[in-house]
């Protein structure tokens, strides 16, 4: 199998990735705030066990998707830098990281979904705020490394080491905006409208980003561009 081939394999890896995650995080009803009492988060964790936990399962398939995808990307720019390691391990342990995290933070719900079944219920008001306050931090965390992984793949797109440098710079305000949201993810503690906006539409901007990166990546693969011009960081 050729190249080419292989390389539209692992750009539509991103696509997979991108479905999944947005199935993931629409399937379940807007879940409470932050500042939410406990009775309300534990009704709202029996109300939708079983969209919960599909929802966990399809993030974790989505994570799987995007440790293809990684190793897509660091393949592509691995070639571009011509074995110099610039941005391209930077690039694939963000992504790891991103993915490491992003495994643990399917845990808090799923526990809390778990101890709605088991025999003492959800009647333990300190654990559940623990694993709902988790959660919310987790998320946060993940803010602060999609801008991590998103702004050095973007830097690599400006560079020309990677597709086109218009999607470089939009990748850039993508990850000032995951940034901002994730920072302020660990002061926010209780409910702020103008915040959650914040949040969802650094989501939306990393999925459509991601999504287009993927799609421009499969109509016309990396290898096909690296035949017509020297690798960046080479004399």
């Amino acid at each position: 199998m050729d190249e080419s081939r292989w390389e539209r394999y692992g750009a539509a890896s991103g696509v997979i990735f991108i479905v999944l995650l947005v199935a993931a995080t629409f399937m379940v009803p807007q879940p409470p705030h932050i500042d939410a009492t406990t009775a309300k988060i534990a009704r709202y964790v029996s109300s939708h066990r079983r969209a919960i936990l599909t929802s966990q399962m399809l993030g974790t398939l989505a994570v799987v998707a995007f440790v293809w995808f990684l190793g897509h990307i660091r393949h592509v720019l691995q070639r571009a830098e011509g074995g110099a390691e610039a941005l391209s391990p930077i690039v694939f342990a963000s992504g790891m990281a991103l993915v490491s995290t992003a495994i643990v933070s399917a845990l808090p719900m799923t526990v809390l979904v778990f101890m709605r079944d088991s025999a003492d219920g959800l009647a333990n008001s300190a654990v559940v705020r623990a694993l709902w306050d988790i959660n919310q931090v987790l998320f946060a965390l993940l803010g602060v490394l999609v801008a991590l992984f998103v702004g050095t793949a973007a830097v690599a797109m400006v560079r020309r080491e990677l597709l086109a440098p218009a999607l470089g710079w939009a990748g850039l305000a993508v990850a000032a905006a995951n940034m901002t949201a994730g920072i302020a993810g660990f002061y926010v503690t209780s409910y702020v409208k103008a915040w959650t906006i914040v949040g969802f539409v650094s989501f939306l901007t990393f999925a459509a980003w991601i999504l287009v990166s993927s799609a421009v990546m499969i109509r016309q693969p990396e290898v096909s561009r690296a035949t017509t011009r020297e690798p960046v960081f080479v004399n």
